[in-house]
């Protein structure tokens, strides 16, 4: 019974937000040395078995949103001024609701595609909505690009442990061990998160409404889950290589 209370699990990779630029340019489109930031996130979650892969971003024809329709991923443009990870997983929402309600997320292409879906390169297969029935069971999974160090071993665990869960669980997050220098991280600033649907976004909004048997808390020992990588000097120290190449001229 467990299994069927999750029997859609949807990827979302928040990319909206432009403000935290790092030495001028946007976080997904940074280089690790295996990829950019948004395409190692889209290959952990397909790793993972994540079934759609959904990537919310500011404008459906700049770089980012290319990228991520390069690499097979779907994409969501993120409206008025909403940039956190939870605007990012209310437009999927809303993408992934009833075709009655679809008009209230903007798909990813539609203003180059005079106003067709485009979603992922695929408007037929891409862009299908959810049933009824379908909406009640999605649960969401978010990992934001700025955490690349994030393994696919680790998003797998999560979702096998989620899957197990029941029905009481409303969001899974990592837990680090004590001792650990990101162990006193709260809940909400580690990924990636597992959310039930409908409605998810609301829990990233208040997380201090979830607890108790709401939130599964599941053991990890990746480090890359607590390491957002949103500043200059962190994108140095944890990729150096690709970091010269980016800023250093010589």
């Amino acid at each position: 019974m467990a299994r069927s209370l999750v029997n859609r699990l949807l990827g979302v990779i928040p990319a909206a937000d432009r403000g935290g630029q790092i030495g001028g340019a946007p976080p997904p489109l940074l280089q690790t040395g295996e990829g950019t930031f948004l395409e190692r996130a889209i290959t952990v979650l397909r790793s993972a078995g994540v079934e759609r892969v959904f990537v919310g971003v500011r404008d459906a024809r700049d770089p980012v949103a290319a990228q991520a329709l390069r690499a097979g991923a779907e994409i969501v443009e993120v409206g008025g001024e909403g940039r956190d990870p939870s605007a990012s997983l209310e437009a999927v929402e809303g993408k992934t609701t009833s075709a009655s309600d679809r008009g209230s997320a903007r798909l990813g292409g539609s203003a180059a595609a005079g106003g067709s879906a485009a979603a992922g390169g695929s408007a037929a297969a891409g862009g299908s909505a959810l049933s009824g029935s379908e909406q009640e069971n999605v649960s969401f999974l978010l990992l934001p690009s700025t955490y690349p160090g994030v393994s696919a071993s680790t998003v797998r665990a999560m979702i096998e442990e989620w899957r197990g869960a029941g029905e009481a669980a409303k969001v899974a997050a990592p837990l680090l061990p004590e001792g650990t220098s990101l162990a006193h991280l709260p809940w909400h600033e580690l990924a990636p998160l597992i959310l039930r649907g409908p409605r998810a976004a609301d829990r990233l909004r208040a997380p201090g409404a979830v607890g108790g048997a709401d939130l599964l808390r599941i053991p990890v020992t990746d480090p890359g889950v607590g390491e957002r990588i949103d500043t200059l000097p962190l994108y140095r120290r944890h990729f150096p290589q690709a970091f010269r190449r980016r800023f250093q001229k010589w």
